[in-house]
């Protein structure tokens, strides 16, 4: 089967109709998604060839079938000097060689509603440059969601692979909204993985572990008797795991509520103060990530 990007078709204006398959697939055993098909005039040479195309949005250029080269008749292939002929009158046409100019961009996958004032994972996919793209480790870019309100897509990692994979966005709005599908979340970036070892290096030295019973220990009063000493430390050295031992053991915990009593008091309620366009990122990183 012939397939088209849907760029590609739409930069020629293609009449693009629904059509009955829905994906196909790829090398890589990926699924590839059809958007339509389009019926156009194919010239090679002095022939013009009326060809089915189907289109995806999963592909920038265009893959001419085996169904469409039956069309044609004879086929030459000349592999010295990278050129092909349909049958015995047409002239030589030269192939060139395949340049991955594109970019590969981000796709919602199928349309999600978005409830107001929360993050939800989206399933995306990302379009190819070419027919032998390879996919790898990438990162996307946070951006406002175009043609929505207080919609933000966050920075995501993601593996290397075509589909099935997701991305979160925020809803920042006070109302309930629908990402469709088709929607453009910005473009991928490459990322470079670094292997990293669990042996500690031997050039850059270890933090010192405090010991936090010795410590806890010689704080205590001295007319405590041997006893008493006794039992501390046994009470210490059983809870020495909710004892901090260096400066980024500290974390976060769900288990301590706490709560500010206003009484009659109403809240206080105040208009966002202005952000330098160059803080602006961080702050929304901050938000995406509800720190």
């Amino acid at each position: 089967m012939t397939i088209a990007g849907s760029a590609l078709a739409k930069r020629h204006r293609w009449k693009i109709l629904p059509a009955e398959l829905k994906s196909v697939n790829t090398a890589n055993n990926e699924h590839m998604l059809i958007g339509g098909v389009a019926t156009v005039t194919l010239t090679v040479g002095k022939r013009n060839v009326r060809h089915k195309i189907h289109v995806t949005p999963d592909l920038n250029e265009l893959i001419i079938g085996s169904d469409w080269m039956a069309k044609q008749g004879m086929l030459t292939w000349d592999y010295a000097n990278h050129q092909v002929r349909f049958g015995d009158g047409n002239k030589w046409i030269a192939l060139h060689r395949e340049i991955d100019i594109g970019c590969r961009r981000v796709i919602v996958e199928t349309s999600t509603v978005l409830l107001p004032s929360q993050d939800t994972d989206i399933p995306v996919r990302f379009t190819r440059e070419s027919r032998g793209s390879v996919p790898y480790e990438g990162i996307t870019e946070a951006l406002k969601v175009p043609n929505l309100s207080h919609v933000y897509s966050g920075r995501s990692v993601l593996p290397a692979q075509f589909t099935k994979l997701q991305v979160r966005v925020v809803n920042a709005d006070t109302r309930e909204q629908v990402l469709r599908k088709g929607t453009r979340l910005g473009k991928l970036e490459r990322a470079v993985v670094i292997e990293t070892s669990n042996q500690p290096s031997s050039q850059e030295p270890l933090a010192p572990e405090i010991d936090v019973v010795e410590q806890m220990m010689s704080s205590l009063p001295k007319e405590l008797s041997k006893e008493q000493q006794k039992a501390a430390k046994e009470l210490l050295t059983e809870q020495e795991a909710i004892f901090s031992k260096g400066e980024y053991d500290i974390g976060r915990t769900p288990y301590v509520e706490y709560r500010i009593d206003t009484r009659a008091h109403r809240p206080i309620r105040q208009t966002l103060r202005s952000v330098k366009m160059l803080r602006r990122p961080f702050i929304f990183w901050l938000y995406t990530c509800k720190i």
